[in-house]
């Protein structure tokens, strides 16, 4: 009787979290007051095998309310100073220093006799397995 108990409580928290939480928060954002309907949708796509992108015509900074789409943007300019600050330095800075002979391509553990620069571009750990 008691594990019957245990189990209906449970049960009741679940469908509490599950039905009453999301109603609850309903009513902070309706996505229905600014989300296209099907019908909009199916304005700007209307043969089936067209290739053309829908976001095209329908980005989602046209019909997106203005505080929501600003959440969702960044500034690149200044994300690539924080990168660099927060690592340390520019990528443009230090390629081509530690080892100038290796150009971009594909190697192989083959090559580590012929390009002794592989070595040194290796993290420790990949040198192990070789």
């Amino acid at each position: 009787m008691r594990l019957f108990t245990i189990l209906i409580n449970y049960v009741f928290i679940f469908f509490t979290v599950i039905f009453i939480v999301p109603v609850a928060l309903a009513d902070r954002i309706n996505p229905e007051s600014y989300m296209p309907r099907p019908e909009e949708l199916a304005k700007y796509k209307t043969v089936f095998d067209d290739p053309r992108s829908m976001m095209d015509e329908l980005h989602p900074s046209k019909f997106l309310p203005p505080e929501i789409w600003a959440k969702l943007q960044w500034d690149i300019d200044e994300m690539k100073s924080l990168w660099a600050e927060i690592i340390g330095f520019k990528s443009p800075d230090v390629v081509g220093k530690i080892a100038p002979e290796i150009k971009p391509g594909k190697y192989t553990y083959t090559d580590l006799e012929k390009q002794p620069g592989l070595k040194e571009l290796m993290i420790p750990e990949m040198l192990t397995f070789i």
